[in-house]
């Protein structure tokens, strides 16, 4: 362009007009070229104070966040545990029904023993698990599994008075100190480590402890109200809310 410029100007005798007009518009060219180079690189960047300040956003967000991602994840995990016991102790005692008869016809003793405990334990639970170590503690016959997880095998006050309990309580701990301590100890939190599973012979199955209503209960009702120690109900709400922990759920 230039060139065809410069031979038309010659032609009309204006050579110094036209080799000044070149240079002046090759300069232009030249200075709008860097102008643009220097536009967008000064745009590419980011300034200290964006930084800081995006920075500072990102720290806000993930504080706000973080606390519901921890406690969600928690939360499923504690589900997947609890799902994972109820299936290792109903099928033991799926196989031990079909060794030993039904439930209701086992023999529990009449007295309660560690004595008619371990017996219990030893003949119609411990041969179908899987388990780590096993022993007794006061009253209270405990069993840690493979999987670190634990339970204590009681029987309820009727034995007491000579007659077969009417319940046996599986309390389920996934706090490992909380394994050979009493049911009611203070340690003992049963919305977050801690779970009662029982069998009743006149049942002749697997279940959560239960004394209804399950929220409300003034003794063992799962809600904020009642001591950690005492909420026997929540193992039974998790599983009537078809496995999972809601809003009102006492976390």
């Amino acid at each position: 362009m230039y060139e065809n410029f410069w031979y038309l100007t010659n032609i009309g005798g204006g050579a110094l007009l036209a080799s000044f007009i070149s240079y002046s518009l090759f300069k232009s060219k030249e200075i709008l070229y860097y102008s643009d180079m220097k536009y967008h690189l000064k745009k590419s960047g980011f300034t200290l104070a964006e930084v800081l300040v995006t920075l500072g956003i990102i720290g806000v967000v993930a504080a706000l966040t973080m606390p519901t991602i921890i406690a969600n994840y928690q939360k499923e995990k504690l589900i997947s545990n609890l799902k994972r016991t109820y299936s290792i102790l109903g099928q033991a005692l799926v196989q031990s029904q079909y060794e030993n008869g039904e439930i209701k016809n086992w023999d529990y003793g009449t007295s309660y023993t560690p004595q008619s405990v371990s017996v219990f334990a030893k003949r119609y639970v411990l041969p179908y698990l899987k388990y780590q170590e096993d022993g007794i503690k006061s009253n209270r016959y405990y069993v840690r599994l493979n999987d670190g997880s634990g339970f204590m095998i009681l029987f309820d006050g009727m034995s007491t008075q000579g007659e077969p309990p009417h319940v046996i309580y599986f309390v389920i701990t996934y706090s490992g100190k909380n394994l050979t301590r009493a049911m009611t100890d203070p340690s003992r939190n049963y919305s977050r480590t801690d779970f009662i599973f029982t069998i009743r012979p006149s049942d002749n199955k697997l279940s959560f402890f239960k004394w209804s209503p399950t929220i409300d209960n003034s003794i063992y009702g799962c809600n904020k109200n009642i001591d950690k120690n005492r909420r026997y109900n929540c193992g039974a709400l998790i599983y009537e809310d078809s496995w999972q922990i809601k809003e009102y759920y006492p976390w």
